[in-house]
């Protein structure tokens, strides 16, 4: 991005070098308000292009199960002095990629510092996704119920709202519930490989809970799973 800033000072500093010299006075003023104008909308448009380009990079990463990269990439742009991502934009993603990795304890601190108001309408179904998922994840069975009920008019609109509210019945005890709710809507269909991970390990979650063998969702889990922590605690059903 840097170089892309130096090179539109450059044009625009040539520009205004070259008008100087043919130009004066009032045509000259007028000259240089639209080389600064056209300067500053290239510009804009030059970030706007890298934040949705970089967002959709980052994304790609995540779902591919990444999460080593994902964290990277985060951790640079919030350490960088200027940064084209909105910062609560990246405070989602960075809560996203905490609790992918593992570590839920921190994601659940990250995720309920999020404001979901304060995003665009897009991605608040996904700032009610991370509450209610490190809720579970963290024994909060209760407070990932109540985020299911509240935003239950957002949630149903993105796909999987069942799987939520069978990871939430498996969650609070609730075994034969988790599977009518599992049960309820088709789990079939191509999905990204983040999201076949983590449903091959509640499948391995149910299918412990249940008394049945569990090995085969604990493999596809391991299998989908990248560095994400869904193949380590899928091993670690069947394994303990």
């Amino acid at each position: 991005m840097r170089l892309v800033q130096l090179a539109i000072a450059f044009v625009a500093g040539t520009a205004l070098f070259a008008g100087s010299t043919f130009l004066g006075g009032g045509p000259f003023v007028a000259f240089s308000i639209a080389v600064i104008v056209a300067a500053a909308a290239v510009t804009y448009v030059a970030y706007v292009l890298r934040a949705r380009r970089w967002v959709m990079q980052t994304y790609q990463l995540l779902v591919s199960c990444r999460l080593a990269e994902v964290r990277e990439r985060i951790e640079a742009e919030r350490a960088a002095a200027s940064s084209p991502i909105k910062p609560r934009l990246l405070d989602l993603l960075w809560a996203e990629a905490l609790f992918w990795s593992g570590d839920h304890a921190q994601a659940y601190a990250a995720a309920h510092a999020l404001d979901a108001g304060a995003l665009p309408e897009l991605w608040r179904g996904s700032v009610y996704e991370i509450k209610l998922a490190t809720a579970a994840f963290t024994g909060r069975a209760a407070e990932a119920r109540a985020v299911l009920t509240e935003h239950a008019a957002v949630l149903r609109e993105r796909p999987g709202f069942h799987q939520l509210d069978a990871l939430v019945s498996l969650r609070e005890g609730d075994t034969a519930k988790a599977r009518a709710a599992w049960q309820s809507a088709s789990n079939a269909g191509p999905r990204p490989q983040l999201v076949e991970a983590a449903l091959a390990l509640f499948q391995a979650e149910l299918a412990v809970a249940h008394g049945e063998p569990a090995e085969k969702f604990a493999a596809e889990a391991e299998r989908l799973g990248g560095d994400s922590f869904c193949g380590r605690s899928a091993r670690a059903l069947v394994t303990s």
